[in-house]
């Protein structure tokens, strides 16, 4: 009855969320019951739920915790003072990055677009503590650590004076995403990530609808021409 339970004594290769969906109820209020729930503040939950029982089980643990490992990005955010160039820089952490792929006015949305636009430079009003006299400084955010996967959240929720709707258009997402690019140095790590699941969500507000998945799977068959095949899961309805 344990978040870490679920994952480290499973051996199947499908997971029935149930278990999973009885751990949050315990646990946590929010996701209790049966009611319309956003899929990426459950995952973000449910991430947070397990590093924080490993940490509890073991807070001296020389390695990495798998929470770390799988999910985490370090990126490092630089601000440089434009009137005497003095940088100063900071740390932050993220088990996803949540994006906003819709930059173009003909709502032409593209997934690298919004990561690209995530770690761009941008100008900010701030006082530089060393020269005083600055009033402006560049801030650029660059990756240091890559996780082994990456959870993107697409932002589709608009507010205009008040009024939330959803951006409803296509939204242009390869195969491979590469995020050599977006590095603070040219370091030996990966940093191509091939597409292997979507969550959907269905519906005109963020308080109601319904949510199904796309997800790629190996296939065991010999005789198939393609290695890997996708599934749509709809509840329990599952097409290829």
């Amino acid at each position: 009855n344990s978040f870490t339970s679920l994952i480290i004594n499973n051996k199947k290769k499908v997971i029935n969320p149930r278990p999973m969906k009885g751990v949050m109820d315990k646990y946590t209020k929010q996701f209790r019951g049966t009611k319309q729930h956003d899929a990426h503040e459950f995952i973000g939950e449910f991430l947070d739920r397990i590093h924080d029982e490993l940490v509890e089980k073991n807070p001296k643990s020389a390695c990495q915790y798998i929470t770390d490992s799988c999910f985490r990005t370090e990126v490092r955010v630089s601000l440089k003072c434009e009137n005497c160039g003095y940088e100063r820089s900071r740390k932050e952490f993220y088990r996803n990055l949540s994006i906003d792929a819709f930059l173009s006015s003909n709502n032409k949305a593209n997934v690298e677009d919004g990561i690209n636009s995530f770690f761009k430079s941008e100008e900010l009003d701030v006082d530089c503590e060393k020269c005083k006299d600055g009033t402006t400084a560049t801030q650029t955010s660059s990756i240091t650590s890559l996780p082994k996967s990456m959870i993107l959240h697409l932002k589709r929720w608009i507010d205009r004076k008040g009024h939330i709707y959803k951006n409803k258009a296509a939204i242009h997402t390869p195969d491979i995403i590469d995020f050599s690019k977006n590095l603070f140095e040219q370091q030996q790590q990966q940093t191509k990530y091939k597409l292997s699941g979507i969550i959907h969500h269905h519906g005109n507000t963020p308080y109601s609808g319904h949510y199904t998945a796309d997800a790629v799977r190996e296939n065991r068959e010999k005789n198939q021409a393609e290695e890997e095949s996708w599934y749509s899961f709809n509840d329990k309805n599952v097409t290829k």
